[in-house]
């Protein structure tokens, strides 16, 4: 298994759902970066970092 991580920004909408980005950022920096882009909507709450495991290509 290898784990990965990385940091995708959380936001809030008009409704008040709470939601991830969908994009996962190598660098905290780059999703604080990433928060002032033209397409961004809704409100920024925080930055999270995430990490997941795959399995490895050899024991598929």
């Amino acid at each position: 298994m290898t784990v990965f991580t990385g940091f995708t920004n959380i936001f809030i909408n008009e409704e008040g759902i709470k939601y991830p980005s969908g994009r996962i950022h190598k660098t905290a920096n780059d999703a604080v970066a990433a928060q002032s882009a033209p397409k961004i909507k809704g409100k920024v709450l925080a930055v999270a970092q995430i990490t997941w495991e795959e399995e490895d290509e050899s024991r598929k």
